[in-house]
């Protein structure tokens, strides 16, 4: 199992060496770190190149192996002399190259990859096609190239993921092929990775911008992949559709992104200019998958000679965040293309370029203000069966952080059939005692995709739009989110012991007032997960992972009890950066077992995807044990979830399991022996977490460690009453240096 070791951080100028694409024998340097300095030596080797190395190619997309090497993809390349007038004529031209430089240092030797006589490095099993590499990511042993077969004829037939052992850079296996379809996007064009995800950006045949997205780990699964359908994530790859169509603009369809951690959100650099356009612009998103706002022009590409007529103009972007050591900074490059000729040295050469991301233009900054998780519907649910068509469900949430701008995240996850609504609105609920289905004003619409009514396929999940609402939503206060059901639901997702009283009513009640016609009440949540508000402050997110005890079972209703309740009070009483302090306790959760909605199962929907997560508290265990799991089975499952959050470059803070009893019960003692063996492992810190809460030291008798405190316990079991997860939010309190 690989262990987390924290990377040593290295002072360097903002954007350290790169790169040299395609020209052989290059040696990198850093001088002064300016990509001026970078093109300039990458001319001077391309203008000395001998018969055996390469003068010029077209791409520049490059990818950073964890013993210091740099691999570049280069394609439509040139290896040999170039003459004394600068024209490389009778040079052979080559499909595609990988440059391999042993470091970043100016003395490391780059060595040249191609295939036999001075052939492609890559090729198709099919006689006569070639690829043309598009990006590559590094995992594991092994490197993963993009890359669109073509034919003789230049047509496209596939898109492979060509696996490359880093220690020797040979293929390796065979390709994977990635979904397509007849006039589909060009699948890989970029790769980058976000909140535990691989995101794909694609092209399409016409002017748009597409992305995919699958699991950290799962790059090759293509199975897994999910496609962007402009409202949701669809598992059809037929069903994407545009993150950008740029139909009527005079703009290049690629997108090329860099994640700007500054301000937590994407950048996307573009070209302008139709296809032999030269100046660039900024677009940003709070998400991977956009909208994308428009920014400035921040960049254009100075004019240079064609030689014998004709202008050059620049194609081809890629971005290099692994060769930036500013975060707020980034490395892109382009290739040169002349319009009349290829002949001449100076084009079909990467140019590198760093550019500011503070340029991108602003884009909401997202936080939960308040978020939970779903599971399946059991016989616990008020609703079993779901909701019948023509029902409105207005369900009251609580808030951390204030906002005016807001949207709403709504699942269908676990349905069995398509979720259908016919509005949605949100309204501040005016908390008079006993009555939290009023609300102050006449609550305001939510859409989808700019619909007010709209379907949720099964098994997805959708954003609401931003919308702007004429008062802010106040932190810490409840909420009401009423949704009006057009179709029948039978199976949904739920949240049992929501701990907020919720109201069903028959009829379309989202735009009531005084909510007088919802009639029943519950306390169960359903559908809703999260409620997000554009925050400029500054302030990360902080979720808690775990089971009943998180979730507060045996806190009072409607009161705001359970620990991470009174974390958040603490923290903004302190007057740290307000922080979301987002509760994803599930009531029976087990890390181990469940599947998809296990503690590790549920990891990356419910933990690594929340906008702004910085820290998580993972306290899960105390189910297992009391299904017969060991502490090494357990000390096993911890390691693998501080896995997951160091991928997703998360902190994490784990607790030490409770008494599995109450003041008065009697312990079975082999459970209890694997409840302190594991304990001991957490104390250690031996399971590799950035730090640990010792829960279990809150809450025990002290004359009897096996079992809760009196005072703590909830109708005399292992549960809390308010007090007990009172001392629980102040002990988390105390690590908050880790958040």
């Amino acid at each position: 199992m690989t262990r987390w070791v924290p990377r040593t951080k290295v002072a360097r100028a903002p954007s350290r060496l790169v790169a040299a694409v395609v020209v052989a024998g290059l040696a990198l340097v850093a001088a002064g770190c300016n990509p001026n300095d970078i093109n300039t030596r990458l001319n001077q080797v391309g203008d000395d190149a001998t018969a055996s190395t390469l003068n010029g190619g077209a791409k520049g997309a490059s990818v950073i192996l964890g013993d210091g090497r740099v691999v570049f993809l280069a394609n439509d390349v040139y290896a040999g002399t170039v003459n004394s007038n600068g024209t490389r004529s009778n040079n052979t031209r080559v499909a595609n190259a990988l440059m391999v430089a042993e470091g970043l240092e100016s003395t490391d030797p780059v060595t040249t990859k191609l295939g036999s006589s001075n052939s492609a490095y890559l090729k198709p099993s099919t006689s006569g096609n070639s690829y043309s590499l598009l990006s590559a990511v590094a995992g594991g042993s092994d490197i993963q190239v993009f890359a669109t077969e073509r034919n003789s004829a230049g047509t496209r037939v596939a898109i492979k993921i060509v696996r490359l052992l880093q220690s020797t850079l040979a293929p390796s296996g065979t390709p994977v092929s990635v979904p397509i379809h007849a006039g589909g996007p060009e699948w890989g064009n970029h790769v980058l990775q976000r909140n535990g995800y691989w995101y794909i950006y694609g092209a399409g045949a016409t002017a748009s911008t597409y992305v995919a997205r699958t699991p950290v780990g799962f790059l090759t699964s293509t199975g897994d992949w999910e496609y962007w359908t402009g409202s949701s994530w669809s598992g059809s790859e037929s069903a994407a559709g545009p993150m950008r169509d740029w139909s009527g603009q005079v703009v290049d369809k690629y997108l090329t992104p860099a994640t700007d951690n500054g301000n937590a959100r994407m950048v996307f650099l573009g070209r302008d200019g139709g296809t032999t356009g030269n100046t660039f612009t900024f677009y940003a998103s709070a998400t991977a998958y956009g909208p994308v706002a428009v920014g400035s022009d921040v960049y254009t590409a100075p004019a240079e000679s064609c030689g014998s007529g004709g202008s050059v103009y620049a194609f081809s972007l890629s971005s290099h965040p692994h060769l930036s050591d500013n975060e707020d900074n980034a490395i892109f490059s382009y290739a040169r293309r002349c319009t009349v000729t290829n002949t001449q040295a100076a084009v079909d050469r990467p140019r590198f370029i760093a550019l500011d991301l503070d340029d991108a233009p602003e884009t909401p900054r997202w936080r939960p203000t308040w978020g939970t998780s779903l599971a399946p519907i059991t016989s616990n649910y008020d609703f079993p069966n779901g909701f019948t068509a023509g029902t409105s469900l207005r369900q009251v949430v609580h808030t951390t952080r204030s906002g005016s701008t807001v949207r709403i995240r709504l699942s269908n996850v676990h349905g069995s059939s398509p979720l259908q609504i016919g509005a949605v609105t949100v309204g501040i609920s005016g908390e008079q005692a006993g009555d939290t289905k009023t609300v102050t004003a006449a609550p305001t619409a939510l859409t989808v995709g700019g619909q007010g009514g709209f379907t949720i396929p099964v098994g997805q999940t959708v954003h609401s739009d931003a919308i702007t609402l004429p008062a802010a939503l106040p932190g810490d206060h409840d909420v009401a989110i009423t949704i009006y059901f057009t179709g029948n639901t039978t199976v949904i997702g739920g949240h049992v012991f929501n701990l907020e009283t919720s109201h069903v009513g028959t009829g379309n009640h989202t735009g009531s007032i005084s909510g007088s016609g919802l009639t029943t009440t519950t306390g169960n949540g359903y559908v809703l997960t999260a409620l997000d508000v554009a925050d400029p402050n500054l302030g990360g997110t902080v979720v808690a992972l775990g089971d009943s005890l998180t979730d507060g079972y045996g806190s009072s209703v409607d009161g705001e009890a359970r620990w991470t309740d009174v974390l958040h009070d603490l923290l903004v009483t302190a007057g740290t950066p307000v922080r979301s302090v987002t509760n994803v306790g599930v009531a029976g959760n087990h890390l181990l077992t469940g599947g998809s909605i296990s503690g590790l199962g549920r990891f990356d929907a419910d933990v690594a995807r929340q906008p702004g997560v910085t820290t998580v508290v993972a306290w899960l265990g105390y189910n297992d044990i009391l299904a017969g799991k060991s502490a090494a089975q357990l000390e096993v499952g911890l390691e693998d979830l501080v896995d997951k959050a160091h991928a997703a470059g998360l902190n994490i803070i784990l607790g030490t399991i409770t008494p599995l009893v109450g003041p008065n019960g009697n312990p079975n003692w082999n459970q209890e022996l694997e409840r302190l063996a594991i304990n001991a492992r957490i104390r250690q810190g031996a399971l590799g977490a950035d730090a640990y809460v010792d829960m279990a030291a809150v809450v025990q008798d002290p004359g009897n460690e096996a079992r809760v405190r009196a005072a703590y316990s909830f109708l005399g079991g292992g549960h809390f009453n308010d007090a007990g997860y009172e001392a629980i939010a102040d002990a988390v309190f105390a690590k908050r240096a880790f958040f």
